[in-house]
């Protein structure tokens, strides 16, 4: 609860900032403050966003050296159904993605590890790397494909649900043939 006054003659605090108020720009009009030239700096600004990413600006044969030092790898990458999925720099932004993934998937060598014939990991890999399609390399000397665990043939044709490979049981007949 605000305090009272004691006496009418007391001004009221409104009153106080009101004519303090006055006073002041009274007292700017005849001085003409000028406002300072240096910017107040406070600790809880973030910096400035760049709306370009840097690196591409620079010359496209240092790029690509830059990437070939981030994203190949001397041993082969192994590809579970937990991971370890793309590198991140290939999710930076389109045109960093664009010009990565014909470095990351054909200079590397991968290591498709499938237990019980359970062809998850295989799935995923394929449609992350479906831009550099397998059918334009057709002969994908990179990836070697380990099986391990016993075979289960529910597993194998559960590949197929993605549309990745097509499983012909030996019952069935190829076209052409009686």
């Amino acid at each position: 609860m605000a305090p009272v006054r004691k006496t009418r003659k007391e001004p009221t605090r409104r009153s106080e900032r009101l004519e303090l108020s006055k006073a002041i720009e009274a007292s700017k009009t005849k001085i003409k403050i000028k406002p300072s030239n240096t910017p107040i700096r406070k600790s809880f600004r973030r910096p400035k966003q760049h709306k370009t990413c840097r690196i591409l600006q620079l010359p496209g044969e240092l790029r690509n050296q830059i990437y070939r030092y981030t994203l190949v790898s001397n041993k082969a990458i192994e590809i579970t159904p937990t991971g370890p999925g793309e590198p991140p720099l290939l999710s930076t932004c389109v045109t960093i993605r664009r010009e990565t993934k014909g470095i990351y998937y054909p200079e590397n060598n991968f290591r498709l590890l499938l237990m019980d014939y359970n062809g998850a990991a295989f799935s995923d890999f394929y449609w992350q790397s479906r831009l550099w399609q397998f059918r334009r390399h057709s002969t994908a000397k990179n990836i070697t494909f380990q099986l391990g665990g016993r075979p289960n043939w529910a597993n194998l044709v559960g590949v197929d649900q993605g549309r990745v490979l097509r499983v012909r049981t030996s019952s069935e007949t190829r076209p052409g043939r009686a």
